[in-house]
């Protein structure tokens, strides 16, 4: 980081500043916050606010957990879907998120850990299994194209054919 500054405002209010370097590209960013006054207190929100943001901006996609892949994937792709199917899609990855650790690193989740999950949320039920195998197989793909996965887990992750008992019991 190198450094945190505070720039006054002609309105009497400040802006906090903070310029890092960024590892991907060598090249010196800034951030910004603008509070209503300098105080003690605005300066420490400010400077940790900042700080976090640029540890997020730098931090590679496979360092990423599960919930940062998910806020990405959905800031990304919710202005192209209609309004319903962003809605169901933010519906099916809070539930999804309900399931799966959202602290777990996204590149250390498993196809077998994948499967497992979506089988425990279905309650052994082939459509629902299928249904979410419809809805995480483009996120997958998302992280993927993104970098947040190495390999090709989403090619791995298919529904599973009607009278084929490939389900287990999720109380297992």
């Amino acid at each position: 980081m190198k450094g945190f500054y505070i720039e006054p405002q002609p309105d009497g209010s400040v802006r906090y500043r903070l310029a890092y370097n960024d590892p991907v590209t060598g090249k010196t960013k800034r951030l910004s916050l603008s509070m209503p006054s300098d105080t003690v207190r605005n300066r420490r929100k400010a400077e940790s606010e900042l700080m976090e943001r640029a540890q997020a901006a730098s931090s590679a996609p496979c360092d990423s957990t599960l919930q940062q892949a998910v806020d990405a994937y959905l800031l990304e792709k919710g202005h192209i879907w209609r309004e319903s199917t962003a809605l169901r899609n933010r519906k099916n990855m809070a539930v999804m998120l309900r399931k799966l650790p959202p602290d777990a690193f996204i590149n250390k989740l498993t196809i077998a850990y994948w499967k497992k999950a979506l089988n425990e949320l279905s309650g052994g039920q082939t459509g629902t299994y299928n249904e979410y195998v419809r809805r995480v197989k483009p996120f997958l793909r998302w992280c993927e194209q993104n970098e947040y996965i190495t390999g090709n887990v989403s090619a791995k992750l298919v529904p599973i054919k009607k009278g084929k008992s490939e389900l287990c019991d999720p109380t297992d």
